[in-house]
């Protein structure tokens, strides 16, 4: 009897990995979810500092950054903690994301290998991000002017080992522009096994 219950059980179990294998889940919007999540990790310290979410525009169909999902979190945790330490109390945050497409200098698209995703983190009081509705074209980052701080230059080397680009602009309005390459693979992921 025990026996039979062993095998049934093996067999029930084998079948639901069998299922869980045969139908894996695609993975979308990685970028926002792990931006969602260190907000969350932060949530603590915006509340603080009374720094306020002011927008979140995240684009709608995203693709994925070719960035591994931990190196992205680090990325993207220490960029938030960065705005946060740098912002002054009572301050708004406002976050933007877009896919950028390359274009030839006559205009023409690159084709789809030179596609980029942007991700902006911008901080400053809420009249100023209000007015600000594009990204400026001059944003750079200055390793000079962030000396207060080891996480730009710790975070810009992983940005740029995986083809990305880390840029700064700081003034009445202080913005951390991330562009990274888009993964051109389709993704895919297995949930966890029950047991």
């Amino acid at each position: 009897m025990t026996e039979h219950i062993d095998n049934s059980e093996a067999d029930s179990n084998c079948f639901l990995e069998y299922l869980r294998i045969k139908s894996p889940v695609r993975q979308t919007n990685m970028i926002h979810v792990v931006l969602e999540e260190a907000l969350e990790k932060h949530k603590k310290k915006l509340m603080e500092k009374g720094i306020k979410i002011f927008r979140k525009q995240f684009g709608k169909g995203l693709p994925n950054a070719s960035v591994h999902i931990e190196e992205l979190r680090f990325i993207l945790n220490w960029v938030l903690e960065y705005v946060i330490i740098s912002s002054a109390p009572n301050q708004s945050i406002a976050f933007l994301t877009r896919s950028l497409e390359d274009q030839e200098a006559d205009g023409a698209m690159r084709s789809p290998r030179t596609r980029r995703v942007e991700i902006v983190i911008a901080s400053g009081h809420y009249e100023d991000l209000s007015k600000q509705a594009e990204v400026p074209p001059e944003i750079r980052i200055d390793h000079g002017k962030s000396e207060r701080s080891l996480i730009l230059p710790l975070v810009d080397e992983i940005v740029q080992k995986n083809r990305g680009s880390l840029k700064l602009s700081e003034g009445h309005l202080r913005m951390v522009s991330l562009i990274l390459p888009v993964e051109r693979r389709k993704v895919v992921y297995y949930e966890q096994a029950l047991a």
